[in-house]
């Protein structure tokens, strides 16, 4: 079994993580201008594919990228750029507060009343 220590320094060394795609990261960096030389276009991915190895740019595993590996990481890096982006906060009616809310997350006030209970149960007896 391994010692502890030498699974720390084989961390340390960072040998096991991969590189970045500096291929993914030109398509993220150029979207805009790269998609609009590409529309309405039909794509040679092998010679795009080509004319990225020549200009240095690779792969995530760090190698020139193949036709299929252009093709893909262009599709995912348009999908990432249409996406809906999640809120950044928490989701409040403007003018609220989490106080005014309860503390619960929830667009309502909870009820604090005993005939606003009722009615809202139907006049059921409470669980016992």
């Amino acid at each position: 079994m391994a010692d502890d220590d030498d699974i720390l320094r084989a961390l340390d060394a960072g040998t096991f993580t991969s590189t970045r795609s500096t291929l993914v990261g030109w398509m993220k960096r150029n979207r805009e201008a790269f998609a609009a030389r590409l529309e309405g276009k039909r794509v040679d991915w092998v010679h795009l594919a080509d004319l990225f190895t020549k200009n240095g740019l690779l792969d995530a595993n760090g190698n020139p990228p193949k036709s299929e590996t252009v093709r893909k990481a262009w599709q995912r890096v348009q999908a990432q750029h249409k996406a809906p982006r999640p809120p950044s906060g928490p989701i409040t009616p403007e003018g609220t507060s989490d106080e005014r809310l309860g503390g619960t997350g929830f667009r309502f006030k909870p009820t604090s009343s005993e005939s606003e209970r009722a009615r809202l149960i139907g006049g059921r007896d409470k669980p016992k």
